[in-house]
């Protein structure tokens, strides 16, 4: 009977260690798996900035291949504008030259025109008084004289110098009073024209060239004076 019961505290006693051993392991094994749970929450936060600092590496390498690329880019354009504003130069250079040489071909065309147009002018004279020569030339002398002297007293001094210019060519008798009193009229028609030294150069014509005792010499001296005052 006592040997059962020392052999039951045997037992007893080695469930009891083999209890308190469980538990010890429990333990330990548990304060291991917190430790090894604390060390796994922890490590993720530093792979995070690990990450983070790696991307952020990245990108400001990126950033600066990029400002590379744009900087080497606007030195390229820079140089593409320098060639464009020198072909520019270039080409205004030359249309201003181009312009220029208009400008004096033109003004060489306006000369030439005014030229021509002057000489168009004359030829218009020059035909305008052989018509009228040939007009006074078919017409008899005292009708000259009579259209001369309507003229005169009409004060179409242009006309009647004409008139009587054509009497004096084609008068023969270039001696005679008539032909002093037309051409006093010639230095009278000058004289309203306002040509002065045309009248004086008929007037003097027949103070020095006809007989006193003619009307035309009395009113050509008469004018001279006046002329000379």
């Amino acid at each position: 009977m006592k040997t059962l019961r020392i052999l039951f505290l045997v037992k007893l006693l080695s469930v009891g260690l083999l209890f308190m051993t469980s538990c010890s392991s429990t333990g330990i094994q548990t304060r291991v798996d917190g430790a090894r749970r604390g060390s796994k929450s922890k490590a993720p936060k530093i792979s995070d900035v690990r990450i983070k600092n790696a991307d952020l590496s990245q990108k400001l390498v990126n950033y600066e291949d990029d400002l590379r690329m744009k900087d080497g880019r606007i030195e390229e354009l820079e140089v593409y504008i320098e060639r464009l504003q020198k072909t520019h130069e270039d080409e205004i250079k030359t249309i201003t030259e181009e312009k220029d040489s208009y400008k004096e071909s033109l003004q060489a065309i306006n000369k030439e025109k005014a030229s021509l147009l002057e000489d168009l002018a004359k030829s218009k004279e020059e035909q305008s008084e052989t018509k009228e020569k040939l007009k006074w030339a078919s017409t008899p002398l005292d009708k000259v004289l009579k259209n001369g002297n309507t003229l005169f007293d009409q004060q179409k001094w242009s006309d009647a110098v004409t008139a009587f210019q054509n009497y004096r060519e084609k008068s023969t008798n270039k001696k005679s009073a008539t032909y002093a009193l037309v051409t006093y009229k010639i230095g009278v028609c000058f004289q309203e024209l306002g040509l002065g030294k045309e009248a004086e150069t008929f007037y003097k014509s027949v103070v020095e060239g006809f007989d006193k005792k003619y009307k035309a010499y009395e009113f050509a001296s008469y004018r001279l004076s006046t002329l000379s005052q």
